[in-house]
């Protein structure tokens, strides 16, 4: 398996949940040579996986996965979900991978009040995933109700994704998440989606994800969609 290409996957708590994991499955099934290893830590943002700031390696309080081969066994794969630090980019590209996947942006934008922030932090990452030698393939943020107005929240979810895929265009091939929040789903954050919903949301992304990845594992740049 050493010769065969490489995938980090990284997200907060979607990536934790169930979407994250049909994404991980579903990598592992159409690539089954390949070594796939995802970090997901529920909460996070961009800049969590980037140094030098006040959130740089965070441990979660909501939830972390980590499915990943084991460091003192790397024939090993193993899935943890203790606490633990969130992986910075750069430990994460020492290994060499051939593509980082990103679904992060969830938490860039408050949903009780609106606005959107992080931007700078996205930017970042994708520009330290490039200059590590790995391709990016981004995916974006779905559908959310927060607490806002159903126009508000509508609208700010496609500002989110407008400003994010113009951000990391440059470095990542963006992959957009097609969904619908239903506001009668039981999340009291409403923003997290139930297991046949989230289960739908991976299968949505699955297909023009596997575009991006193509056969190789390098994304071509630009836009999957």
């Amino acid at each position: 398996m050493s010769g065969a290409p490489r995938v980090v996957y990284i997200g907060d708590s979607h990536t934790v949940g169930t979407f994250g994991r049909e994404i991980d499955s579903m990598l592992r099934s159409a690539y089954p040579v390949w070594k796939i290893e995802t970090y997901a830590s529920c909460g996070s943002s961009p800049s969590w996986f980037l140094p030098g700031n006040a959130a740089s390696g965070h441990i979660s309080a909501c939830g972390t996965w980590f499915h990943r081969y084991d460091p003192k066994d790397p024939a090993r794969l193993e899935s943890l979900t203790a606490a633990a630090p969130t992986p910075l980019i750069g430990t994460l590209l020492a290994a060499h991978p051939d593509t980082v996947i990103v679904a992060l942006g969830a938490n860039m934008a408050d949903w009780n009040k609106g606005g959107i922030f992080g931007l700078d932090s996205a930017l970042a990452l994708a520009r330290a995933i490039a200059a590590g030698g790995a391709r990016c393939a981004w995916i974006g943020p779905p559908d959310a109700a927060g607490h806002m107005p159903a126009d508000q929240a509508k609208a700010q979810v496609a500002r989110l994704n407008d400003d994010l895929r113009r951000t990391v265009g440059g470095s990542c091939a963006y992959v957009q998440s097609r969904t619908a929040y239903d506001r009668s789903w039981p999340d009291p954050m409403k923003m997290h989606y139930p297991p046949d919903a989230a289960k739908a949301w991976a299968r949505q992304v699955g297909a023009p994800l596997r575009r991006v990845l193509g056969p190789t594992g390098v994304p071509a740049a630009g836009p999957s969609d």
